[in-house]
């Protein structure tokens, strides 16, 4: 059971960063915007239609992965897909750069939440989802806004290493809040439950 709630534990981080680093463009939508010369529409695709297109229809063919596929290996590589495309985001040139790796993070974070539905199935019995199930779904809840919050403080941590750094506060942001995903995507892999499927 320890190991049950263990592996909830990491799917809620999971999710937590998940929001982090789906915002983070959002919130700094005026230094980017500014810094690559993108128009407001090119900015407003960014944020809204391109990733929620790709999110959306990225989701089916990558749920039938979820159900036919090792879960924790699908987990992690979509983890690691959206982390890293996050991190990678830093060094966007201009539009369309920015575009294929928001589309990234968007086929990545697409697999995280059927694949901690049906983990989390298989990990409790039937009478006893209902708990589990709520922990991980609660920090939609609360993240919406949180996770403008975390990504103001990696702002401002981020402003205060630039300088050290050779680059914009920006693109510090971007690597700060992909990171935890690339390393978290490994702990899951190695150390999350994967029980057997149930029926």
């Amino acid at each position: 059971m320890r190991h049950a709630w263990y592996t909830v534990g990491l799917l809620t981080l999971l999710f937590i960063l998940s929001f982090i680093d789906r915002s983070i463009l959002a919130l700094m939508a005026e230094p980017v915007g500014q810094s690559l010369g993108l128009a407001d529409r090119q900015l407003a695709l960014l944020l809204g239609l391109g990733f929620a297109l790709v999110y959306s229809f990225g989701g089916l063919p990558l749920a039938q992965l979820v159900d036919t596929r090792d879960r924790r290996m699908v987990v992690a590589l979509g983890v690691g897909v959206w982390s890293v495309a996050t991190v990678l985001s830093a060094f966007a040139g201009g539009f369309w750069s920015l575009l294929i790796l928001r589309c990234g993070v968007a086929l990545g974070e697409a697999v995280l939440t059927p694949a901690a539905v049906s983990l989390i199935a298989d990990l409790f019995l039937k009478e006893k989802r209902s708990l589990p199930m709520s922990v991980y779904l609660s920090v939609g809840s609360f993240m919406s806004i949180g996770s403008y919050m975390a990504g103001a403080m990696a702002y401002d941590f981020a402003a205060s290493m630039s300088a050290a750094t050779g680059l914009a506060t920006w693109q510090l942001t971007f690597i700060l809040v992909g990171l935890p995903g690339v390393v978290l995507a490994v702990v899951f892999l190695l150390t999350a439950a994967n029980p057997p499927r149930g029926e």
